[in-house]
């Protein structure tokens, strides 16, 4: 019985990165991948002094999360008519 789900699970999982390959194949290329900033690696460091870039990444990861956990409450809540 265990190797018949784990051979349908890994069936599943097969197709599942069928389609995000396929998916994946139909987008264009990265208009970025052609930037070369490594001129910039010597002065990161005093550049993340003046500009705490992890600081503001976090924080914008911490808010972005809020607001979207504020809209599917919201959704849900709508879905299942408890508000208007």
């Amino acid at each position: 019985m265990g190797n018949i789900l784990i051979k349908i699970v890994n069936f599943i999982i097969d197709k599942i990165d069928l389609l995000l390959n396929l998916i994946l194949s139909i987008l264009p290329d990265s208009p970025f991948s052609s930037i070369n900033v490594e001129f910039l690696t010597p002065y990161l460091a005093n550049i993340n002094w003046f500009i705490p870039v992890g600081r503001i990444v976090a924080t914008l990861a911490v808010w972005s999360s809020a607001v979207l956990i504020y809209y599917l409450y919201s959704v849900i809540m709508r879905f299942t008519n408890l508000v208007d």
